[in-house]
């Protein structure tokens, strides 16, 4: 059987990158690819290299597209083989020595350069000392002259500040170079791995010492270093690379071109919808901007590729459940046990009548082995527009999906007196799209100001959905017990009855009129024997039939709509009468 090693041939400009298209799932992704082959009449195998370590091998599909079933090359077997790409590390570690020769070069020049500044100071120096000297025996014999002592001096310190200058310069020039060797040490360290570079800085001083001893280094050049580094290089140690070669034999009816697909799944990817919701409060408009965020670290670069992000779960493993046994069987109880004299136990006679069968065993094991089945709901499927180069990286990756104006928006404010806390600024609006709204975070933002970062949940066409945008400082409230009392009349009688009267307050701080949705709860009876009286006294809460088929309405919620001017406060009363026989003792009370 011919062996070809392939280099895809192009379709076209629009395959140029050999992707067709990249489908996302929640962990992993498929990846499809297309190109042309040249086929030989007969069998051979066919060698796809380049593919990516990660690939998950029992994942594979290929076909080839030919209209003509006769002329239809056949795939007869479909390999994955593991490839360590050696060459490429030994090519890495060659290039990097290479780049740090030519460093410890120019650091060996500017250390010869820093020793000569060295040697030019001191002789500086000592000359300074033989003029000192013999300046003073100038002075001593009486012929001092001023101004060749000045000359003198000036010429001195200017020579020192010009060789300060140059060595100063050349230890800069030293450090920074020492920095990038440093840099190409390590990348070497983690090429080649600990046990090399180990070998490889002890063979380093020795050149080292060589040069400064003025010793041959073909003395160095020893066969068992040089073999060990080859044994160490052709190790998998220290970093390297991996691929996957995808070999396939085919049989071509006749010679000539063929267009192969072929697919695989790769783990280490995810993705997720991102949202910007973006609140005009004057003009009564919310605009959703929807990002997809994703995560790709499957080593392979998805260059000019269709990008599909799909919430299923595909297996790549096919499973053929079968069926357990059914038996039927007469119920016998737990046989009993007995103390036998010896202190043991044994079973009773009842118990040795009833042994287990063969077939009932085998059922048992049947049983356990019964495969888990789940239910799998309807999956999303969303391809992002044009196409994209995704490369393999351990950033997250945002792209546009698209930009929409959410309609049948509502804006309120809504406040809780009894938290003490200022209002919300809460919208409700309902998704009229054709596509559902996937869960992801939420970036909200209030006529053009960041307030909040929080998850938005999933929303299919039609659904409504209210939203938290922003706390209102200037829009306030409490609730106060204004008093507790007990009635008269129950004092001689056989029921307690006690009477809370409480007042809400709200305020409008804003400098435009508001309405205003407050909330608030009343205790609510648990047993027959206790009753609940809710009066209010002046503002009636919301009796609408929404309101009132709410199941939070008969668990004690309570809602009022208020209307507030600029700078109005406004008070909502109501009573609470509780009673109870005075014999039974009562959880909850205040």
């Amino acid at each position: 059987m011919k062996k070809i090693l392939l280099l895809p041939l192009l379709l076209s400009a629009s395959f140029a990158s050999g992707f067709e298209s990249v489908t996302m799932f929640p962990g992993q992704a498929r990846v499809e690819k297309k190109t042309v082959i040249e086929l030989k009449k007969g069998s051979q195998e066919i060698v796809i290299p380049g593919l990516p370590a990660q690939l998950i091998d029992n994942s594979v599909r290929v076909s080839t597209e030919d209209k003509n079933k006769s002329s239809a090359p056949r795939i007869q077997s479909v390999t994955i083989e593991l490839k360590a790409l050696l060459e490429e590390k030994r090519k890495r570690i060659a290039d990097l020595e290479a780049r740090l020769d030519s460093l410890y070069a120019d650091d060996q020049i500017l250390v010869d350069s820093l020793q000569s500044v060295h040697d030019q100071l001191a002789l500086l120096g000592s000359i300074g000392t033989d003029s000192s000297k013999a300046e003073r025996e100038t002075i001593r014999r009486g012929s001092f002259s001023e101004e060749s002592a000045s000359a003198a001096l000036a010429f001195h310190r200017k020579q020192q500040d010009v060789l300060q200058s140059e060595r100063r310069k050349l230890e800069k020039q030293r450090k920074e170079l020492n920095e990038k060797i440093q840099v190409l040490e390590h990348e070497l360290m983690q090429a080649g791995g600990n046990r090399y570079y180990s070998k490889y800085t002890s063979f380093r001083k020795k050149i080292n010492d060589s040069n400064r001893n003025f010793v041959a280094q073909e003395q160095l050049s020893s066969y068992s270093y040089f073999s060990e580094k080859k044994e160490i290089l052709d190790s998998r140690e220290g970093d390297f690379h991996e691929e996957k070669n995808l070999v396939l034999g085919i049989y071509a009816p006749v010679s000539g071109k063929a267009t192969l697909v072929y697919s695989y799944l790769v783990p280490s990817t995810n993705w997720s919808m991102s949202y910007d919701l973006r609140a005009d409060t004057e003009k009564k408009k919310l605009e959703l901007t929807v990002y997809s965020s994703i995560q790709q670290k499957s080593g392979e670069d998805w260059n000019d590729a269709r990008i599909i992000l799909s919430t299923a779960r595909p297996a790549s493993q096919l499973y053929d459940p079968g069926l357990p046994y059914w038996y039927l069987d007469v119920y016998r109880p737990t046989p009993s046990v007995v103390r036998s004299k010896n202190g043991g136990y044994s079973k009773s006679a009842a118990a040795k009548d009833y042994l287990p069968t063969e077939a009932a065993e085998k059922y048992q094991v049947q049983e356990a082995e019964e495969p888990q089945i789940t239910s799998v709901g309807q999956s999303v499927e969303i391809e992002l527009p044009g196409r994209l180069s995704l490369p393999s990286s351990l950033k997250e990756q945002k792209n546009l999906i698209r930009a929409m104006e959410l309609s049948g928006t509502d804006f309120f404010y809504e406040i809780v007196p009894q938290s003490g806390l200022p209002a919300n600024l809460k919208v409700k609006f309902t998704n009229q799209k054709e596509i559902p709204l996937l869960p992801g975070t939420a970036e909200f933002y209030v006529d053009g100001e960041f307030t909040a970062r929080s998850n938005l949940p999933a929303l299919q066409p039609g659904e409504e959905q209210t939203i938290l945008l922003s706390a209102q400082e200037k829009i306030q409230g409490k609730k106060e017990l204004v008093k507790k009392f007990e009635d008269e009349k129950g004092l001689f009688a056989d029921q307690r009855r006690i009477r809370y009267r409480y007042r809400l307050e709200v305020k409008n701080l804003l400098g435009d009129k508001i309405t205003l949705l407050v909330k608030d709860r009343i205790p609510v009876s648990r047993d027959k024997k206790i009753s609940v009286e809710f009066k209010p006294l002046g503002t009636e809460p919301l009796s609408d039939k929404k309101t009132l088929a709410e199941a939070e309405y008969e668990q004690g919620l309570r809602k009022y709509s208020v209307s507030l001017n600029p700078g109005e406060k406004k008070f909502i009363d109501y009573d609470i009468i509780i009673s109870f026989d005075k014999e039974s003792q009562v959880s909850g009370l205040k």
